[in-house]
């Protein structure tokens, strides 16, 4: 399981979004709107947003100084990678 994992540009984490969907209104809700996804083929803009880290490569000769010894990570919204 993923729930450890960092929420992206909306901020909701695995669990909030698991926790929620026991919620009858909630989970109708999101279903509608994965319906809609699917129909159109159109994918919300904010799901399209995301948090961009940087992680220090671990390697001997690193210097942090340097843009090359990062890795970047993008953090996508939970529903977009649902």
């Amino acid at each position: 399981s993923k729930n450890n994992h960092a929420s992206g540009f909306d901020n909701v984490s695995n669990e909030m979004l698991k926790a929620s969907l026991a919620i009858p209104e909630f989970s109708s809700a999101i279903t509608e709107l994965f319906n809609q996804v699917f129909c159109t083929g159109r994918i919300p803009r904010s799901w399209k947003k995301a948090h961009l880290i940087l992680i220090v490569k671990e390697c001997k000769a690193s210097d942090p100084a340097e843009a090359v010894d990062y890795r970047p990570i993008s953090l996508l919204s939970t529903l977009f990678k649902a």
